[in-house]
Parts: C-alpha cells; structure tokens; sequence
C-alpha cells in the first residue's frame, strides 16, 4: 500500500502519530567550527559533541524517519553523553562550537550548500537500499553520508547507523558501507513495529487476525442480534486492528493479516441458513463443496479488504486449524476428512488447496489489489509443504499468480534439527517467502541458550541461491505451552542474526554473535559471549536429539520422537522407539547426553567470567544454570531408560548396573531442578512431567530386586 499524507506540526513527540511521505534521504555528520584539514577518524571521536538531527521540512513530521532519527539521537547521547536535537532544516543555523551536526535528506538545503551529491553512488541502488560514505565539506570538517533509496532505505539507513555506532563509537567519522537487502520481502512476527524499523523489516502482522474482526453483518444485517455482548468484543478488536494498521502504515510499514481456513464467528451458527454450509446439515464441520459457505468466505474478505484500507497482505494457512473461543472451523483440505461427505469426494487434494486459492486470489488480488500470501504448511510428508510434486501440481491449477506468493519453511517439515532443505524451495510457479524461527519451539524457546546462526545462515543461502522473494523470521511464536523465559536476553541473539541474515544472507553467523556479545555485554564480553553461543547449538543438538536415531529413522518429521516437546518431558512411549530403531547405539546416544551436559558446563564457566552489569550477568548465568539442571535430568533419565530396554534384552549386569546407577542419578537431579532452580530470579519457567516420573518408577522398581 502506498503512504499516507496529511498536515502535521513537527516534534519528535509527533513520531507516534506523523504521516509517511517518500523522500530520498541524506545524513551528513559534520563537526561544524572545526578546521579545513581531513583528519584520521578516531582523532575527532574523542571530544566529539552531538549537536543537531537537521530533517528536510517536506519530510520532517515523517514517523518513520522521526523513530529513526531518535534511535540515532538517543545512541548518540548515550555514547557521547549528549544527544542531539532533531529539528527541521529552515530552523537550523550552523553552529559554530564544535558540535557535530546529522543533515538528513537529498533536499536538505545544507546538502545543496555543500554540494554532496558527488558521493552518493551514480547507479540506481534497489529499494530500501542506503549507503554511508566519509566526505569533507568546503571549509568544514570531515563529513558522514548517508543516503537512502527511498523512504524506507532512509529510515533503515538512520536506524542502521544507529546501530553501527553503538559498536564502533570512535569511528563515528570513519563508516563507509553501501548496503542493499538481498531478500525484497522482509517480515517479522512476534515484536512490535518498532522494532522492525530498527532491524529493517518492512512488513510486520497485525495484532489481531482477520477472522476475528469479521462481522459479518454485510452478509447477515441480523448476524449478532442476539449478541450484544460479543459484538461488542469484535468492536474493541476493530478499533486495535485499525489502530495498529495506521500505525504499522505511518511508519512505512507494510502491514499482513494472517489467519487459518475456514474459521468464523459462532454467531454463524445461530444463523437459519448456517446447516446449508454444514456436513449433514448439523454439527459445525464446515463442508467445502457448499456454496453457501463460499457466498459467507467470499463476504467476510470483502468486508475486512474494503473496510480496513491500510491492511497490504493477506496470509492463510490451511495445513491446520486452532479456530476456539467464540470461533468455529475446521481445515478445508485435510485427506482424513474430505471423504466423510459423498459430495466432496470426488475433488482431491490438490484441486481443493488449488480451489480456495484461486477464490481467494480473485477477491483479495483481483478485485482489492492487495498481496496475497499462502502458506504451505501441513503436517504430511507427501502434500503441498513438503512435496515437490504436489507443490508443482498445485500451482499448475491455480489460474492467476497475481500479486500471489507462498510461504514455505525453510526446513523439509518442521523446525527441528537433522531436517533437510525444503525440498519445494526454489520450485517455479510464483515467488516464494521462506520461514525461520528464532524461538525454537523444539529446543526451549530462548529458555537457554540456543544460537541458530550458523543453522539459519545455511537456510538463508539456500533460500537465496533458489531465487526466494522474501525472508520471515518468526522472533516469538511457534508451538504450545512452555517454558516461558523471564528474560529474551538469548532470542535476542537469534533476532539479531536472523535479522541482518535477511539484508544479507553471507553474513558470517560467528561476526554477527560478537556484535551482538559486544551490544548486548560490552566489548570486554563480546568474544566470550560469541564463543558461549557458537557452543549453545551443538549442546542443545546432543541433548534434545539422538544422532543415531535420527540417521536410521530416515524421516525428519519428529527425528527425536519428540520426547522433549514445548516444556513436557514425555514417559517411555518415545524413548522405546528410539531405543528399538537405534539400539546398536545405545552407549553413543548416552555418550551425547554426557557431552552435552560437559558443554553447557563450560558455557556456565563462561558466563560467570562475564564482567557485564550484575543484573545481565546474573541472568546469562542462572539461565545456564537452569540449562545445566535440565540436562542433567534428561541425561540421567535417556540413560537410564536406554540401558534399562537393553538389559531387559540381554540380561546382561553391566546394563543392569549402568541402567540403576542413572536412574538413582535420576532421582538426585530430578529433585534439584524441581527444588533449586524456581529460586532463581531469572529462570524460566520449569519443564513438566508428562510420564518420566511413572516411567522412571517402573524402572527403579524393576531393577531393584536385583541389585
């Protein structure tokens, strides 16, 4: 969607609620009063005093650049102990005391004074592109530039500046960098938008889905008659909707809605035509050859495309469905299902995905010329997530690729580890968006340490190599339940590489850990904060998965049986599969655990030698501490239990021994994780018995008459 204008008085206080315009965007950093000579750059950091954030008039009360210009400003006074003043160019007058001074804008009459132009790069950079350049003024000091391609390059150019200065505060005369986005399409989840203008994200959700501020009443003037109540719940969700979509559009920010299909409100059901659009004409499966229910789709897309303007995408996922509450639905393509009504049996899978699609390309790109995005996701190995062919027979019946993109993880199911490349990655058809997590569901949730980095960064370039449009980096968000951490400090980490990964995908992982140590920590921690995470990984691999299973399972759905999933810890179901399919490798699958439970012993040795502020050391390490605990208890139990299934086959007392020796171990652990770590100030919440504690007293009582 394009940008919104109107008249609005300048302030920085304005940047909550300022219009967006498009302008091009120069910053110049000049140390106004000082000599003519050119100076190396660290001799005018030390004594160097903010001064000014000079803004272009025509683009002054725009948010976007004024949330960004008060990153930059806010950087500065903290770095230089006094933060400059933002303010439009007709009321600056040089100073001439020594204070630097940022101009912002290719119109900015300070950049056509000094003649600037000649260092900015003569080739047209891509949208939301920016370059940084060192250059002098005419009888002046030497200069910072910073352009931007358009309004969002300039915006993310100040943020990024930001940025760059808090790293590297003595060269704030010696940046130089043009840098372009490889990825046209970035998108954030789970953070505010805020926090996309200063990552350089340009398309971020809405805080409530479509389907849940339908009302339906084009449809149905009567619909919520009898329920004053919930209508005036959708009414409160309207007003959120729209405020967050005027505000995610006033900073330059493109704005998505997301939801399953079909899912809508209860109402529905009260309705006198609502058993037409049901199997059998009762319950509340929505049954999908019915054109009653394509009528009701049809109106609830025209309603929330007409009535919310600012809203840019629509996203569906069809490979689940969640819809509760005071919501109804169900999948529209789900294999197990369809054939429960004789008239939907004779449309397969793929024409029922290539179906909805093309309904729901018609309205939302055809009719409203707003971008539609579909989601893959599914949770089987041969439909349209995971499979090639089905992807390519999916596409060929869909009938327009306007404005139209897929969505795809970019692992081969979910997102665990020992998972393939999306095999539907690079897939011809239409452009392609590619998803990454940096809370992962799997593998506690930033409860502890987990640096995707080095994992992410091969997604990135594979998803780059094939051609794919855009780059969506879920910050929070993904599975059930637990643990929930008291502090983000280590899903900032990943946030931070995801990211910088999306503008570029060859930055390296290692790099991008120590600026985030030295942002984060301080400098002094930076190289043991980059070592800490580079570790984080490899430990979570060897305790949450089994190499050995994983390998001769073949099949990346579950390569752990999920044994550990969200905060439960689950009974024997899945460590006996494990233990049937890799039982040659019993004694290489405990040695992983031990291996695990050494490495995050040497991360705590690391985080204790941090010298950051006691409240941020503190938490790095009793969230290592709560690590070490959980460890311990999976190590002990996967121990026990593995040499316990082997001794229940070869009778063997070195099995028996081993297998009593862990799950007594198992006790003392099991007890200090459940006693100790709630005392901590920053631990997460705990992980829960979903069946180890029976199992584990099976075992004892079994092994005990033997000893």
């Amino acid at each position: 969607m394009g940008p919104r204008c109107g008249p609005h008085r300048f302030s920085r206080e304005n940047a909550m609620t300022a219009p967006v315009r498009y302008f091009a965007l120069l910053i110049l950093v000049a140390l106004a009063g000082r000599g003519t000579a050119a100076a190396a750059p660290c001799a005018h950091c030390v004594d160097y005093t903010p001064g000014y954030i000079v803004l272009p008039a025509a683009t002054a009360d725009n948010q976007g650049l004024l949330l960004a210009a008060g990153m930059l400003a806010d950087a500065m006074g903290e770095l230089y102990a006094t933060a400059p003043a933002i303010i439009p160019d007709r009321d600056f007058t040089m100073p001439h005391d020594g204070r630097g001074v940022v101009v912002v804008g290719a119109a900015n009459k300070l950049v056509k004074d000094y003649d600037l132009g000649v260092y900015m790069e003569k080739r047209a950079l891509p949208p939301e592109s920016h370059g940084i350049a060192t250059v002098d003024i005419p009888g002046g000091s030497p200069a910072l530039l910073v352009y931007g391609a358009d309004i969002r390059g300039e915006m993310f150019g100040l943020a990024y500046l930001a940025e760059r200065l808090r790293l590297a505060p003595r060269r704030v005369l010696g940046i130089k960098e043009v840098r372009e986005p490889h990825f046209p399409i970035r998108i954030m989840s789970g953070d505010p938008v805020e926090t996309a203008v200063r990552f350089g994200y340009n398309t971020v959700f809405t805080p409530h889905s479509h389907n849940n501020v339908a009302l339906l009443e084009d449809y149905d003037k009567d619909m919520f008659f009898q329920h004053d109540k919930q209508r005036g719940y959708l009414m409160e969700r309207r007003a959120q909707f729209a405020d967050a979509l005027a505000r995610q559009q006033a900073l330059n920010i493109d704005s998505i809605s997301s939801g399953d299909e079909f899912e809508f409100h209860k109402a529905v059901l009260k309705r006198p035509w609502a058993a037409e659009m049901l199997r059998g004409g009762s319950g509340s499966w929505l049954c999908f050859c019915n054109p009653r229910l394509w009528d009701l789709y049809a109106a609830k897309y025209r309603e929330i495309l007409g009535g919310f303007k600012d809203l840019d995408y629509i996203m569906l996922r069809l490979g689940e469905n969640y819809a509760g509450g005071d919501y109804f639905g169900n999948v529209p393509a789900t294999k197990e299902f369809w054939k429960q009504c004789p008239a939907c049996m004779g449309e397969g899978y793929a024409d029922r995905i290539a179906t909805l699609i093309n309904r729901t390309q018609k309205i939302v790109s055809g009719d409203h010329k707003r971008m539609y995005i579909h989601r893959t996701w599914d949770t089987n190995s041969d439909t349209f997530h995971t499979s090639p062919d089905m992807y390519r027979e999916i596409l060929s019946k869909v009938q327009s690729k306007e404005n139209l993109y897929f969505s795809v993880k970019y692992t081969k199911t979910d997102f665990w580890m020992y998972n393939e490349f999306n095999e539907t990655i690079g897939q011809d058809g239409a452009p392609q968006i590619v998803e990454f997590q940096c809370a992962r569901e799997y593998e506690g949730k930033g409860a502890f340490p987990n640096y995707i980095g080095a994992h992410a960064a091969g997604g990135y370039r594979h998803a780059a190599a094939r051609g794919a449009a855009g780059a969506w980096n879920w910050h929070h968000g993904g599975g059930w339940d637990g643990p929930y951490p008291k502090t983000d400090l280590w899903n900032q980490a990943n946030i931070y590489a995801a990211a910088h990964l999306a503008w570029n995908p060859d930055l390296d992982p290692g790099d991008l850990a120590r600026e985030w140590g030295a942002l984060t920590f301080g400098a002094e921690d930076a190289d043991k904060i980059a070592k800490l995470l580079a570790m984080s990984a490899e430990a979570v691999r060897k305790l949450i998965y089994f190499e050995a299973y994983a390998q001769a399972k073949g099949d990346p759905w579950m390569p752990n049986e999920n044994w550990v999933r969200d905060d439960v810890i689950k009974g024997s179901g899945p460590l006996r599969r494990i233990y049937t399919a890799a039982s040659a490798s019993v004694d290489h699958m405990v040695r992983e655990k031990e291996d695990a439970v050494l490495l995050i012993q040497d991360m705590l040795g690391i985080a204790n030698d941090l010298s950051a502020p006691a409240d941020l050391r503190q938490s790095a390490i009793q969230s290592v501490e709560y690590e070490l605990a959980l460890a311990r208890v999976l190590r002990s139990y996967a121990a026990a239990y593995l040499y316990y299934c082997r001794w229940k086959e070869s009778g063997a007392e070195t099995d028996r021994a081993k297998a009593f020796a862990y799950a007594n171990q198992w006790e003392r652990d099991w007890d200090t994780y459940t006693r100790a770590i709630p005392g901590l100030k920053w631990s997460a919440t705990l992980y829960r018995d979903d069946g180890m504690v029976e199992t584990m007293r099976e075992v004892l009582a079994d092994l005990q008459p033997h000893r």
